[in-house]
């Protein structure tokens, strides 16, 4: 063999070599690309602590948040006292309770629940029902759950005792 063969298989197999060795490195590097790319991604992920830690940034200071829903909660009864001079009566029970229903015979609908409240709130409806000569109905036997069942600016019947009374109680401007 002479010397140009032996150069040229030697290149080839040079050649090839490089080709084997540039295929495996492609694949190593593959796979490396695929494995930094999975615990990169992992690393991203927040833990626990950290979604929770955010959670708080998002919602805000609690501090803040209950000043808020205190703010509404007093707006809201503020316009509450201002409807019960609007109300049609106002039905209170001896001690405890107060709702202030507005009723208009050509609508045809049930009463409408313009305020309601219980122990302190319910003698301030009953003492602006006065002041505003609205008629107030003393039921005695009215419970806490009759309460319950009447919600704010939504249209039920007035319930007693599942039924509408067949007397309704008489009223007092005092």
């Amino acid at each position: 063999m002479g010397p140009q063969p032996a150069a040229a298989r030697v290149g080839g197999v040079i050649a090839t070599l490089l080709w084997r060795a540039a295929g495996i490195f492609l694949l190593v590097g593959f796979a490396d690309l695929m494995w930094q790319r999975r615990r990169y991604m992992g690393q991203l992920r927040m833990t626990k602590h950290e979604v929770r830690e955010e959670a708080k940034e998002q919602e805000g200071n609690p501090q803040m948040k209950a000043r808020v829903r205190r703010i509404q909660r007093d707006m809201a009864r503020r316009r509450m006292m201002q409807a019960v001079p609007t109300a049609t009566a106002v039905i209170v029970n001896p001690t405890h309770f107060a709702v202030a229903i507005h009723y208009t015979m050509e609508s045809g609908s049930a009463p409408r629940v313009v305020a309601k409240g219980k122990n302190y709130l319910a003698a301030r409806i009953r003492q602006k029902a006065i002041e505003n000569q609205v008629p107030v109905a003393e039921i005695r036997r009215w419970r806490r759950r009759y309460m319950r069942r009447w919600t704010w600016a939504k249209r039920y019947l007035v319930i007693f005792t599942g039924r509408w009374p067949r007397s309704w109680p008489t009223f007092t401007s005092s």
